[in-house]
């Protein structure tokens, strides 16, 4: 799957971008507004030509047996039989006649979405904390939201607990200093709970150590950092890999009260069945996604037709699909 970001004053010049770029196939993911309202920002997909040639149905077919076109793609994309079945339950009963819009909602009805708060509406001071697995991009993810949320001018605090991995104060210390802003450094969870206690009025953005979640004295570092933070951490998984290992994964960090799935590397990711599991395993809300390595690019949000959207071919979809995302972290 080919993912790029275009900017624009507005939507139609940013859909030109879209289509001079990849063309008439090109798959609208996510769209959300520039910094401070200011142009729009659309994420567009273009499937590589060779990804569908092993499904059954061609795209002039007269008559397209929905549910199992969508069984067909979901295990195609390494989704679990039992869990592409769970997820394609209540498909029947639906009235969609086209395939995104009937997944869109079969996704909707099997789980929760629940974006990560958009800096340009303004929401209530809180408190965001990272986890998940080393490599995972926990520190991309924090420095993409902390750049958001400077540019949209909201007071802000960035904390690291990551003080053991070598470089990692410095990689994150690279882009606060950019922004502006100071990064703070706890390097237990008591020192967190003091820098937390400082200062109460600013939306705080928490980068964590990676955690090996078989590890008991990683989780046991962990949740300590967890409850001195008082919130709920939002686990961050790179997108691909073996599904059933993804939703062992999720699972692991149940003990965390992880309420929110964060993806990253989806522009790397060809097969999405592990973002699915995870959700699943791991009882968690779709968030947002990271579809380009650019941190000015930020993250995009995730609803079912957006979802729906990057795992449907683009030859199943349809120009009435419903709905781009409207916002984004």
């Amino acid at each position: 799957m080919r993912l790029k970001t275009f900017t624009a004053p507005t939507t139609a010049e940013a859909m030109e971008l879209v289509h001079r770029e990849l063309g008439e196939a090109a798959i609208v993911v996510a769209s959300q507004k520039g910094v401070g309202d200011s142009g729009v920002r659309i994420t567009a997909a273009l499937e590589a030509p060779d990804y569908e040639s092993d499904l059954a149905f061609a795209p002039e077919a007269e008559a397209v047996d929905i549910p199992e076109t969508l069984r067909q793609i979901l295990i195609r994309h390494g989704l679990p039989v039992p869990l592409t079945e769970q997820v394609l339950r209540d498909l029947q009963a639906g009235h969609h006649d086209e395939p995104v819009g009937a997944l869109a909602a079969a996704l909707d009805a099997s789980f929760v979405f629940d974006p990560l708060p958009d800096p340009a509406d303004r929401p209530p001071p809180h408190t965001l904390m990272l986890v998940g697995p080393p490599g995972a991009g926990k520190t991309l993810a924090t420095a993409k939201l902390a750049t958001r949320a400077s540019m949209n001018q909201m007071p802000l605090r960035v904390i690291t607990t990551d003080t053991k991995r070598a470089g990692g104060i410095e990689q994150l210390e690279a882009f606060t200093r950019i922004l502006g802003l100071p990064l703070a450094i706890a390097d237990s969870p008591e020192a967190l709970g003091e820098v937390l206690a400082s200062e109460i009025d600013l939306t705080t953005i928490i980068d964590t150590p990676g955690c090996n979640p078989y590890g008991d004295s990683d989780m046991e570092r962990l949740s300590g950092l967890v409850q001195a933070a008082h919130c709920h951490p939002v686990l961050v998984l790179a997108g691909g890999g073996d599904a059933l290992e993804a939703a062992d994964m999720a699972a692991a960090y149940a003990p965390l009260e992880c309420d929110r799935l964060l993806v990253t590397r989806l522009d790397m990711t060809r097969r999405l069945g592990s973002l699915i599991s995870a959700a699943q395993g791991g009882r968690l809300k779709f968030s947002n996604v990271s579809t380009t390595p650019q941190v000015a690019d930020g993250l995009s949000a995730l609803n079912p037709m957006a979802l729906a959207r990057l795992i449907v071919p683009p030859f199943h979809a349809t120009q009435d699909s419903g709905p781009m995302i409207a916002s984004a972290s």
